[in-house]
């Protein structure tokens, strides 16, 4: 370009040389100089307006889909992206190209590759527009083809907001750019799925035939226009399974579409079941054209709702009971139904305040046990069906006896019809729950075992004897299915001390073992158990949900009109009791609330037309006027509460909306039209519902609307979270603040290294689950330990894994004011090791005087040197003399971490063993007097012949063979947390060992013994024992080494008699007492 500009501005230079015949001269130079300079930016601006010879035009076509998939598809002829290239050089023909795209916008930006595959080849021709749609754009917006996105990102719905699509043209020969980067700005809007109105989420649909059943459903699409829904609907076979899962897992029976938001589901569709449940679903598609496009969340899949489809559950009839003593009743009463139903029984002692306590059946009877004696209680009979339950019958009440009278003993009905053909076994069972042996419930204490054979310990409590609790043992019973034991037997442990009849508590804290838990937790092992893990299970607590709308404490309101209830009750002279509502004149009576007022006023008859009266809004049995507000108690099952518009016609045009205050003018968001709506009000806590209508709906257009408005308060209850607890096992309990630990187990595979921790917390006051919103308690764990879980749970399990080293739990609770309180998991190993050890190391009094066995040694030996015949010797050397050994076993010190089971900590065990290998052995003769013939100085032969002639000697025999090892054992152990260590055990064996010699002595004296005309001959003999040591623990003293405490002493007698010519004469006995070894000082 630059040189064109050089060969442009030299030709004008010639032209007007030429042209005007000027010179070069300095007369003319400035002259000559504006007209070159003229041109020169007239060239410029030229060359600069027009530098990209190609004009690229982008347009973004409503509505935008909310998926790149979209984009990327070719296949529809609908095209959400259209792009016009133009080249404006018309000297130009057949010139290839290649687009460049680009997106960006809320964060997220990729181009497309420079390479695109699958994209088509481009030529331009000059001054002939190229359009581009979704079939030669596509290929630009694929995967594959983009860089600067992850594939996260790009599967999910684009976030609402602006964004822009950018296109440039790039020349294939040069590479070079052709065109400007253009853009075309578009909204992305997610359309929220429908929301399903009829049939009721878990709701039962009454049998009828024909079938009859409307389902409806409300849109909430905002920018779209031409929409078709599709009704799925699925038969669920298993009444155990999640609705959610098995829509999922199972094809439809019925799949049909259509433009309306309701459908009649009538005789031609498929029939359905009886005792059946069913689950459905909808399903939004935009279309455009003939296509669908995908402007809806979730790809416009509604929630799942499920309902059941048979007859009347009916309640059983007369219902009644009879109190058996001071502590059980009997609940009884008529069914004649041909099926086999379960019955519930809850009651409790009287008073709304009081927790509900279940009993489960399968007969038309059943005992309730352990009552207070001298008792109000109320109860309630639900029946349970195939797949319904009918309602709760009307509270009854009971008081149970002050104390047993002798025919409540003997004629006590506390003995059910027991179905023992039932054997199919129990799988598992707990402590804390109870199983029933002949007419008698057993609380357990201790089990074990499972597939329905335990062994355990627990407690019956008899009724007879003023309802004392006796301590019973099981060995090896069989539990059937409905607790029932059906083989075996249960005894009574017989303790003359009357210690086996206990209380409760005491045979808790004998059993469990507690240890002093109050300093650690704060409170007793007992009551934490008691108090925050046995609880009812989340199915009680469900179900608890579905019962506490027949508490009286549902709605109340404010600022209403009491003219006629004032009326009502001075006709009648009835008195307001405490805590009934007085803001309605209009209230109804209901079972569900606590209104009180003029019961002519149900929904039965609430949309009848009434023109001389002002509108009002029925809700849960009450009507409220213009300006009233609605207290309402909060719970969990607030998610469908449904207003009616009273008062007006049939026909009536009615639009629904809320608003965050009375005065709020713009609405907070629509609530549906017609004269119901549903709201939604368990995340909210305060809104003002507004009702606008059109008496004459769409038959007079011009008509004013009317409107009324009344407030809704959601009460919640405060609480403050007290304490967070980890359980592993009965015993192992951790608060927060603290650790738990957990042994890494050798037994546990691979495949399972994980171990189950129960969490609960203690809240005050103590509220059930559900009076807690979702957002007022919270739990935080795993891998995403941001993110809440478990919402509104006041226990939860985990299963810890063992590669997590440090695992922390953290529970967000209370309202208005919440805290977080947290509990480490730890594990450890059992870092077993054996190892050398020496004793001179330890500071324990136990080693120390084992130590002494070893020092005593060199003692030992001196005395035992002082004996002729004895010598120190080792264990298996061979000996002339009696040997003396004396061997130190090796000592050595075992260590290994083991879980408490009375607490959270772990322990390290070590057992420090050794000893002493000692003995005495062998047999030796010595000569203690006798004739010196070895110091004669004559040959060996003339002594031997002397000694044949003459014998003269007293000689010593001595043996002793005995032997043994003495070993020590110190058991210790040391808690983690802590510095000192505790003995645990100690043992000597044998505690004490001695060691005895055996001394034997004897003598001979002959002349020619075997002449029998003259000879002389005499013997001596004598026994002498001595006790060379003892070590160890004497009976009442210390540890001590005993050496010779006797010393030696030994007896010798001898005889000797002369024999001549035939005839004997003997000499006077020989006799002496000889103390070889002094005793030691």
């Amino acid at each position: 370009m630059k040189r064109l500009l050089h060969c442009l501005i030299g030709l004008c230079s010639f032209i007007f040389r030429k042209v005007f015949q000027l010179s070069w001269g300095r007369k003319n130079f400035f002259r000559v100089f504006v007209l070159w300079a003229l041109l020169v930016l007239g060239n410029y601006t030229l060359v600069s307006a027009q530098s990209f010879p190609v004009q690229v035009i982008p347009q973004a076509i409503p509505p935008a889909p909310i998926y790149f998939s979209s984009y990327s598809d070719a296949s529809t002829s609908s095209s959400p992206l259209r792009v016009q290239v133009v080249l404006n050089d018309f000297t130009i023909t057949n010139r290839e190209v290649r687009l460049k795209a680009y997106f960006q916008g809320n964060g997220i930006s990729f181009q497309s590759n420079d390479i695109v595959v699958g994209a088509p080849t481009l030529f331009l021709e000059g001054g002939i527009p190229l359009t581009l749609t979704n079939m030669e754009l596509a290929p630009y917006f694929r995967f594959e083809n983009i860089t600067g996105i992850s594939p996260n990102v790009y599967g999910r719905a684009i976030p609402e907001g602006a964004y822009q699509f950018c296109f440039e043209i790039i020349d294939v020969l040069s590479g070079n750019r052709l065109s400007q980067k253009s853009c075309a700005t578009t909204v992305i809007f997610q359309n929220e799925p429908p929301f399903l109105v009829l049939p009721y989420n878990k709701t039962n649909i009454e049998e009828r035939n024909p079938q009859n059943i409307v389902f409806q459903w409300t849109p909430r699409q905002l920018n779209v226009s031409n929409v078709e829904y599709e009704l799925s609907i699925v038969e669920i076979w298993d009444t155990y399974v999640d609705p959610q899962a098995a829509f999922l897992s199972s094809p439809p029976i019925f799949r049909t579409t259509t433009s309306a938001t309701t459908y009649v589901y009538g005789p031609s569709d498929p029939l359905f079941l009886s005792n059946k449940n069913y689950a459905w679903r909808v399903q939004a598609k935009a279309r455009q054209g003939t296509e669908e496009i995908g402007l809806f969340k979730n790809q416009g899949y509604s929630e799942i709702y499920s309902f059941s489809y048979a007859g009347v559950c009916s309640l059983p009839s007369a219902i009644n009971h009879e109190v058996k003593g001071s502590t059980n009743a009997n609940i009884f009463w008529d069914d004649f139904s041909t099926d086999v139903p379960e019955y519930t029984v809850r009651y409790r002692k009287k008073g709304n305040d009081n927790e509900w306590f279940f009993n489960k059946t399968t007969s038309n009877t059943t005992t309730l046990w352990d009552l207070k004696a001298g008792t109000v209680y109320e109860y309630q009979v639900q029946k349970k069906c195939v797949v319904t339950q009918s309602d709760w019958s009307i509270v009854k009440q009971f008081t149970t006896f002050i104390a047993d009278d002798e025919a409540s003993v003997y004629e006590c009905g506390i003995t059910p019809d027991f179905s023992l053909s039932n054997t199919e076994p129990l799988p598992s069972i707990t402590v804390g729950e109870q199983f029933t042996a002949g007419d008698f419930p057993i609380k357990i204490l201790e089990v074990s075992g499972s597939n329905g054979r335990f062994t355990g310990k627990g407690y019956v409590t008899i009724p007879y004897l003023n309802s004392i609790r006796v301590g019973v043992e099981f060995t090896n019973v069989l539990i059937n299915t409905d607790k029932q034991m059906a083989e075996g037997t249960v005894i009574t442990m017989y303790d003359p001390t009357l210690g086996n009849i206990v209380d409760v508590d005491a045979a808790i804290e004998t059993v469990t073992n507690a240890y002093d838990a109050v300093a650690d937790l704060g409170d007793t092992v007992e009551n934490i158990l008691e108090d925050v893990f046995n609880r009812k299970s989340e199915a009680n607590e469900s179900t608890d949900e579905e019962d506490s709308t027949e508490e009286s404490n549902d709605a109340q309101s404010s600022n209403a009109d009491n003219e006629s209830q004032n009326e009502t009750n001075s006709d009648s002279g009835a008195t307001q009791s405490p805590g009934e509502s007085t803001s309605n004149s209009n209230s109804g009576t209901n079972e569900n609330s606590d209104q009180a007022g003029d019961s002519s006023n149900n929904a039965g008859n609430s949309s009848v037309s009434v023109e001389n009266e002002d509108a009002l809004i029925f809700y849960n049995g009450n009507k409220y006027k213009h300006g009233d507000v609605i207290e309402i108690n909060y719970k969990r099952d607030l998610e469908r509460q449904q207003f009616e518009l009273l008062n007006v016609s049939k026909e009536a045009k009615v639009v629904w909306s809320t608003h965050a205050n009375m005065d709020d003018v713009v609405a907070s968001s629509s609530a549906g039209d017609g004269l119901k709506t549903n709201l939604d009000l368990k995340e909210r806590e305060y809104l003002a519902l507004e009702s606008e209508y059109w008496s004459r709906g769409n038959s007079n257009p011009d008509e004013t609307s009317k409107k009324i408005r009344i407030g809704i308060k959601v009460l919640r209850k405060e609480f403050d979270l007290v304490e967070l607890y980890a359980k592993h096992k009965e015993n192992r309990i951790a608060k927060s603040g603290q650790k738990l630990y957990l042994l890494d187990d050798t037994g546990l595979t691979e495949s399972s290294k994980y171990k189950e921790v129960a969490y609960g917390i203690k809240i005050s006051p103590d509220l059930n689950k559900n009076e807690i919103n979702d957002l007022n308690l919270e739990w935080y764990y795993g891998p995403e330990d941001h993110l809440p879980k478990d919402k509104a749970r006041l226990n939860i399990f985990r299963n810890i894994r063992l590669n997590e080293s440090e695992v922390t739990t953290t529970v967000r609770a209370g309202y208005p004011t919440a805290i977080d309180k947290s509990i480490d998991v730890v594990w450890f190993d059992s870092d077993f090791q054996k190892n050398a050890f020496k004793i001179g190391s330890s500071s324990n009094k136990f080693l120390k005087d084992a130590l002494e066995l070893t020092n005593q040694s060199e003692r030992l030996s001196k005395y035992l040197e002082k004996i002729p015949f004895i010598e120190k010797i080792n264990k298996d050397d061979l000996s002339s003399k009696i040997g003396f050994y004396f061997d130190i076993m090796p000592w050595q010190q075992q260590t290994e971490n083991f879980e408490d089971e009375g607490s959270r900590l772990y322990y390290e065990r070590k057992i420090t063993t050794g000893g002493l290998d000692l003995g005495i052995n062998g047999k030796v003769q010595w000569t203690v007097w006798g004739l010196p013939y070895d110091k004669l100085p004559l040959p060996d032969y003339i002594i031997d012949v002397a000694k044949e002639v003459l014998i003269m000697e007293v000689y010593v025999i001595a043996k002793a063979q005995i032997g043994g090892e003495l070993k020590a054992e110190l058991v210790e152990r040391k808690m983690i947390e802590q510095e000192k260590w505790e003995e645990e055990s100690k043992r000597i064996d044998p505690a004490l060992i001695k060691l005895n010699v055996e001394l034997g002595a004897g003598a001979e004296i002959s002349l020619l013994k075997s002449n029998d005309y003259f000879s002389i001959s005499g013997e001596a003999k004598g026994i002498a024992k001595a006790e060379l040591m003892s070590l160890g623990w004497q009976k009442g003293k210390e540890f001590d080494v005993y050496i010779l405490r006797q010393g030696v002493w030994m007896d010798i007698s001898a005889n000797a008699y002369v024999k001549l010519l035939g005839k004997k004469l003997e000499a006077t006995p020989f006799y002496k007492k000889v103390q070889i070894i002094d005793k030691p000082n």
